[in-house]
């Protein structure tokens, strides 16, 4: 996993640019649309207020369409739809991405192809839950008596998981791995007569990995 190259403070800084950008470009559109269609009214027929078809476009447009049907469809009010969701998108990745980095950091399993993912930051919480409900399971009787509650309610739980917190699950619950957790949690299962115990988190090493 790498994270380098990445500034999330830089990222930040350019969402918060567009997403000004994409305010400007709404009243933008207004004003032109104003001035253009009051120009209109006051030439002789047959003569248009601009020779760019863009801007002849703009006459009488002057009543924003609502976002939920689409926003303005012309230059350049189209744009704050456009900067809007690009901005939006930006600062979800880069939560996702130190997400991802913090999960990293404490020891799970992170595949590449979940850092840039469009979806809330992984939670450690989650993922141990999941794990240890999931673990439980080898100490019930789900199945042989009809009795299915056990498993849906797993079921659901997974389903709750974004997709990087599956992937982590899904890596983290492998036959022959190992990983460390935040809470180091006891082992499910101990010989009868015996106390549970807690494993001790290995300390990861601080800083980045590189690919």
């Amino acid at each position: 996993m790498a994270f380098r190259g990445f500034d999330a403070a830089r990222i930040r800084a350019l969402a918060g640019d567009l997403d000004h950008l994409a305010g400007d470009s709404g009243r933008l559109h207004s004003q032109l649309a104003t001035l253009l269609t009051t120009a209109q009214q006051n030439l002789p027929a047959g003569q248009s207020a601009s020779r760019d078809p863009g801007l002849q476009g703009l006459v009488g447009d002057l009543i924003p369409m609502p976002s939920l049907f689409g926003g303005r469809r012309r230059l350049p009010g189209s744009l704050q739809g456009e900067l809007g969701d690009m901005q939006g998108s930006m600062k979800r990745r880069v939560k996702q991405m130190e997400g991802l980095a913090e999960l990293e950091k404490l020891g799970y399993p992170v595949r590449d192809g979940s850092v840039f993912l469009d979806e809330k930051p992984p939670d450690a919480e989650k993922i141990d839950a999941a794990r240890r409900h999931f673990q439980d399971l080898r100490t019930t009787d789900f199945g042989t008596n009809g009795n299915r509650d056990d498993l849906e309610r797993i079921a659901a739980e997974l389903d709750g998981l974004t997709a990087a917190e599956l992937d982590v699950f899904f890596s983290k619950s492998s036959p022959g791995t190992s990983h460390s957790t935040t809470n180091c949690s006891p082992t499910p299962t101990t010989p009868a007569g015996t106390r549970s115990t807690r494993t001790a988190c290995p300390r990861p090493n601080a800083g980045t990995r590189s690919a």
